[in-house]
Formats: C-alpha cells, structure tokens, sequence
C-alpha cells in the first residue's frame, strides 16, 4: 500500500474520532437540558396537585375506584364466559378431515365442536 493511502486513512480515522467526540459532546448537553425541564415540569405538577381542594381529590378518588371497580366486573365476566367462544377460520384445505381440524385445534385449547361448511353439491366449501 503507498504512503499516501495510509496517510489519507490516518487522517480520516482522526476526523471520525473528532466527530464521534462532539457528538457525544452535544447528546449529553442535551440529556442535562432535558432533565432540567423536566424537574421544573415535575415542580409545576406537584405544586398543582398540592392545591386541589380536598372535595375535587375525593372525587378524584371515587372515580379512580369506580373504574378499578368496573375492570374487576368485566374481568370476573370474561374469565366466566371463557368456555363460550366461537372462532371461525377461513381458509383450510379442502381435503382436511373433521378429525383433523379438530386434532389441529384441540392443541390450542378445548374444541367442543367442528363444522365444516358444505356447498349444494356436498363439497366443503
């Protein structure tokens, strides 16, 4: 190799280093301002929340139960409905059987019944 492409490479590592040390430089400037306005947003917000009347937090409360309240009841009604699904697939060979299907799909979980859809002349469809 010739001096000249050495020297040209040597030159180029020198300015990645030099770029690759401001900007490394400049994200951390930039991590410190960010932290500097999020204390002072973190300020703003507990100064506002410690100025809430008392029946405005009581209200607050009451509805933040009320919503835990109604997720509890609609958890308690899938988990009770669980066994009552239905699911339709599309797009299964023609040739499977019923046994297969069910086989296929009795690995996911329980399957309480298989229909395959049949056309006029008795074909699945």
């Amino acid at each position: 190799m010739s001096s000249a492409y050495e020297a040209a490479m040597t030159k180029e590592r020198e300015r990645l280093k030099a770029a690759q040390k401001r900007n490394f430089e400049y994200s951390q400037r930039d991590l410190d301002e960010e932290e500097v306005v999020e204390d002072a947003w973190g300020r703003v917000f507990e100064a506002g929340a410690s100025q809430i009347p008392d029946e405005a937090a009581d209200a607050k409360r009451r509805r933040l139960e009320k919503k835990a309240e109604k997720r509890a009841s609609k958890r308690a009604h899938e988990a009770a409905n669980a066994g009552n699904w239905s699911v339709y697939v599309s797009g299964i060979p023609k040739d499977l059987s019923y046994t297969a299907v069910h086989s296929l799909f009795s690995k996911a979980g329980e399957v309480r019944r298989v229909k395959l859809y049949k056309d006029s002349s008795g074909n699945q469809k």
